[in-house]
């Protein structure tokens, strides 16, 4: 009966053992997260101008209008004579 008592105490320690294991990493990473965006609001804070996904859209925009422009006019422009 002891050996039964005693291999059931050593698994609840165990047990016990990893949900604070798993209660500290998950802490942790709540912490992680929040100084991550912490940092990004601060990032976009000083940021001026136009944001990298405004950029990118009108790059995006500009080789469209180009490829577009290439398609209607093939000859490379200039009146025919």
């Amino acid at each position: 009966m002891n050996v039964a008592k005693n291999a059931a105490r050593r698994l609840t320690l165990r047990l016990t053992q990893e949900g604070e294991d798993s209660l500290a990493d998950k802490q942790a990473a709540k912490l992680r997260r929040r100084d991550n965006r912490e940092q990004r609001e601060r990032e976009k804070a000083t940021r001026t101008g136009d944001s990298p996904a405004q950029k990118g859209e009108q790059a995006r925009r500009r080789d469209e209008a180009s490829a577009d422009r290439k398609a209607k006019n093939p000859s490379g422009g200039g009146a025919a004579a």
